[in-house]
């Protein structure tokens, strides 16, 4: 069984390869997430003038709330996003990645 990258938005659906933790899956969401992140990168890098990436310490606004990123961008985002997730529910006991995933945020 392979994993859902990016077409899901429901972490734990992304769980359902628990039974097929392998080095190989574990190692292929490492590479998806490092590829994902390299292409919105690039996209920053190659537009200086759009709205920055702010830093972990930053409370305000996001300043890419108001955006529409390019197909291939959120299509980035929507990997990255998935492959985390995904990562999380291989490596994480299931009851600690369901409080998490459940837990409300602050």
């Amino acid at each position: 069984m392979g994993f859902v990258a990016h077409k899901s938005r429901n972490p734990v659906l992304l769980s359902q390869t628990l039974m097929s933790r392998t080095p190989t899956s574990i190692s292929s969401l490492v590479s998806l997430i490092a590829d994902a992140s390299h292409s919105l990168e690039s996209y920053y890098t190659a537009h200086p003038t759009e709205p920055h990436v702010p830093s972990l310490d930053d409370t305000e606004p996001h300043p890419l709330d108001n955006m529409f990123y390019p197909s291939d961008v959120r299509e980035a985002a929507q990997t990255l996003e998935g492959a985390c997730a995904q990562l999380c529910a291989t490596l994480l006991r299931p009851s600690h990645f369901v409080l998490n995933v459940s837990s409300p945020q602050f």
